[in-house]
């Protein structure tokens, strides 16, 4: 699938493909990357059927606070260099993580008073996952489930960016 975000930036409209954040993020936290910038595919296919949503406009909340999904979400909205990123560790909704409190959760508003709050889906990331990124974690993880861990969130990455929006989240 792998959509291309169209975002205005002044008086110019961006054309952002996940290529493009990949290339801002590199490969450490590939897996929520990709969670965030299909979350910002939900968002704008839901919010902006009419129009292209303005960078200097959007607001960013979440229950996740990993470096994958914040630099999706800096790359293309520049939420963070703005300051108008927040996360959110209160949130209760979509903590499918039993080894954390993590919310797999996403509010994407604007200025104009539109609002998306997204949910992933319960089984869209395994419970291997999970488990690896807790050993990690842990720094209990030995060479073999390092790789393991980088093989998945790139196989996991691929997925998600190949799936429908509405095959990850829940949207409201």
């Amino acid at each position: 699938m792998n959509p291309t975000l169209r975002i205005q930036d002044g008086p110019d409209v961006l054309h952002i493909t996940f290529a493009d954040v990949e290339q801002y993020h590199g490969q450490g936290s590939i897996a929520g990357a990709a969670l965030a910038f299909m979350a910002m595919h939900a968002a704008f296919s839901s919010l902006y059927t009419d129009c292209t949503p303005s960078r200097e406009e959007i607001t960013i909340a979440t229950g996740h606070p990993g470096p994958g999904v914040r630099d999706a979400f800096e790359f293309v909205t520049r939420a963070v260099s703005r300051n108008v990123y927040r996360v959110e560790p209160e949130r209760t909704e979509a903590r499918w993580n039993p080894y954390s409190t993590v919310s797999f959760t996403f509010s994407v508003s604007d200025t104009g008073q539109r609002r998306a709050d997204i949910s992933l889906k319960q089984d869209v990331l395994p419970h291997r996952f999970f488990e690896l990124l807790d050993l990690e974690r842990r720094g209990v993880a030995n060479a073999e489930n390092k790789q393991e861990l980088r093989q998945l969130k790139r196989a996991l990455a691929d997925r998600i960016l190949e799936a429908p929006w509405t095959a990850l989240f829940f949207v409201s």
